[in-house]
C-alpha cells in the first residue's frame, strides 16, 4: 500500500491548499481543520483503498488511515510545507463554539503525543530495568536515563508552545521563548527560593511552571493577538525587527503578573476537582471510560480529556482519567475482534477480524473499531459492557497509569511504578476485559458473520 499516494489523493480531495486550514495527525487517523466542508469529496475519500473511515468531528474533518498515517500526513506536509507568516485565516464560520474548541484542544495535544509517549515508555524501560535489579539504581546511566525520560514532561510549555503557535497562527520561535522564560533555570531558583518578587514593582506569583500545561495555552493565545496587532501597525520597514521587540515587551509583564498566575489556578482546580472525584467515587471515571472509549474514539472526541490527564499527571505523577478505562476498553476490543474470527465463517471477514484483533490487543483500536465492531452491533455492546465491567475493577483497585502510552499489552510497563501492586491491578484488568467480552461474543448470536457465506 502506497501510503505516500494515499495521503496525496486525500489532500486533494478535501480541496487542496486552498482549503486546508490546519494539518495534524494522532495514532491512526488525519485531522484536517478546513475552511469550507461542502467542497471535501467524502464519497471519493471513503472509496480510496487504505481509508477506514472518514468522519466531521470537533469542527475538524478525520480520515482513519491506521497506524502508517504519519506517512500519509508527511506526504502532505511536504506540500504544505511550514508557513511562519502571520496572517488571521478563516476557518469555516459555521463551526459551533465548542466544536472549535475541541478542535483547538486536539490541535494543540496531538503533536506532542510521540513526544510524551516516548517519554512514557523510557520510564517505563527503566521501571522493569529497576524491578528486575538490571541497572545500578545509584549510578550515572540510570540517572542520565531518568532526567531524560523526564524531559518531555519538564519541558512541556516548550512543547505547547509550538503546538500552541501553530494553532494560533503565531511564529513559533517567540512562542517557545515565552516558555523558555517561565523555566528558565534563575526564576525557578527565586520560585524554590520562596522569597517575595516584585517586577516593576508589582508583585510577581512565585509558581513552578515545570510540567504545566494551562499557563502556556493561555499565554500564546494571547500573545498570537498581540502579535497581529503589532503585524498591524507596525510599518513594512521595521516589522522584522521591532514586532518581536513589542511582542516580548507587552507579553513579558502580562505572562508573570496575569496569564500565568491564572493558567496556574486553574491547572490546579482542575487536579483538586479530580482527586475529589477519585476519593469520592474512584471507579466513576475508570467505568465510564471503560464503557464509552469506542463512542468517544469513533467520534474523535478522546483527545478532549488530555489536558485533563496531563495536568493530572504533571502534578500527581500519576494519571486516572486515560490509562485505566483506555487499558480495559482497548483489550476489549482485541477480544472482540479475535472472537469473531473463530466464529465467522467468511474468510475476509475472519482474516480482517484475526489482524486487527491483534492490533487492538498492543493498544491501536481504529482498525477493530471500524472493521468489525461497528459493523456488528451486538459486538459494539458486548465491548462496551466488557471495558464497563474491567474498568469498574480498575477503579476500584485504585489502578493508575505513571505515564502515556496507548493502553495495551505493548505498554503495561507504564502502569509499574511507586505502587508494586499496581502492575498486577493492570494485569487483572487487561485479564477481566478480555474474558467478560470474548465470553459475551461467542455466547451471542452474531447472525451478520453468517449472511456472506450463505
Amino acid at each position: 500500500m502506497d501510503y505516500k499516494k494515499l495521503g496525496l489523493d486525500i489532500f486533494e480531495a478535501i480541496g487542496g491548499k486552498e482549503n486546508v486550514v490546519v494539518l495534524t495527525h494522532c495514532a491512526t487517523r488525519l485531522r484536517f481543520e478546513v475552511k469550507n466542508f461542502e467542497i471535501i469529496d467524502t464519497k471519493k475519500i471513503d472509496e480510496m483503498n487504505g481509508v477506514l473511515k472518514s468522519l466531521t468531528s470537533g469542527g475538524q474533518f478525520q480520515v482513519v488511515i491506521g497506524p502508517n498515517v504519519t506517512v500519509a500526513y508527511q506526504s502532505i506536509q511536504e506540500v504544505i510545507g511550514n508557513s511562519e507568516t502571520v496572517t488571521d485565516t478563516t476557518t469555516n464560520k459555521d463551526t459551533s463554539l465548542s466544536s472549535k474548541l475541541l478542535a483547538t484542544i486536539t490541535g494543540i495535544f496531538t503533536p506532542i503525543i510521540p513526544a510524551i509517549t516516548a517519554a512514557g515508555m523510557v520510564k517505563a524501560v527503566l521501571a522493569l530495568l529497576r524491578v528486575f535489579n538490571v541497572i545500578d539504581v545509584d549510578g550515572q546511566t540510570f540517572a542520565i536515563l531518568t532526567f531524560a525520560s523526564d524531559a518531555a514532561f519538564y519541558f512541556m510549555p516548550i512543547l505547547l508552545a509550538a503546538s500552541c503557535a501553530k494553532m494560533f497562527k503565531m511564529s513559533s520561535g517567540l512562542a517557545m521563548m515565552l516558555a523558555g522564560i517561565l523555566l528558565h533555570p534563575n526564576f525557578q531558583e527565586l520560585v524554590a527560593t520562596g522569597d517575595p518578587v516584585h517586577f516593576f514593582g508589582v508583585p510577581v506569583r512565585l509558581v513552578n511552571y515545570a510540567s504545566s500545561v494551562i499557563p502556556i495555552i493561555l499565554i500564546v493565545f494571547v500573545a498570537s493577538y498581540v502579535e497581529r496587532f503589532a503585524n498591524k501597525i507596525l510599518p513594512e520597514v521595521v516589522k522584522y525587527i521591532f514586532r518581536p521587540l513589542l511582542v516580548m515587551v507587552i507579553m513579558i509583564p502580562a505572562s508573570l503578573w496575569l496569564l500565568g498566575p491564572i493558567g496556574g489556578y486553574v491547572g490546579d482546580g482542575i487536579a483538586g476537582i479530580i482527586s475529589s472525584i477519585d476519593g469520592v467515587a474512584p471507579w466513576m471515571i475508570p467505568t465510564i471510560m471503560g464503557t464509552f472509549t469506542p463512542v468517544l474514539v469513533m467520534f474523535g472526541l478522546h483527545n478532549g480529556l488530555m489536558p485533563i490527564a496531563t495536568s493530572q499527571l504533571s502534578v500527581q505523577g500519576y494519571e486516572t482519567i486515560y490509562g485505566p478505562g483506555m487499558l480495559a476498553s482497548n483489550i476489549a476490543q482485541g477480544a472482540a475482534s479475535l472472537a469473531v474470527s473463530l466464529k465467522s465463517k467468511d474468510k475476509t471477514v475472519k482474516q480482517t477480524a484475526l489482524s486487527t484483533g491483534f492490533t487492538a490487543l498492543m493498544g491501536i483500536t481504529e482498525p477493530a473499531m471500524y472493521g468489525i465492531t461497528l459493523r456488528f452491533k451486538k459486538v459494539l455492546f458486548a465491548v462496551m459492557a466488557g471495558g464497563g465491567v474491567a474498568g469498574l475493577y480498575s477503579g476500584l483497585s485504585g489502578l493508575v497509569r505513571y505515564s502515556f502510552g496507548s493502553p495495551g499489552l505493548a505498554t503495561l510497563p507504564v502502569f509499574i511504578g511507586e505502587d508494586p501492586a499496581n502492575i498486577g491491578k493492570a494485569l487483572i484488568t487487561a485479564g477481566l476485559s478480555f474474558v467478560v467480552t470474548f465470553a459475551l461474543c461467542m455466547f451471542i448470536k452474531i447472525e451478520d458473520t453468517q449472511v456472506k457465506a450463505q
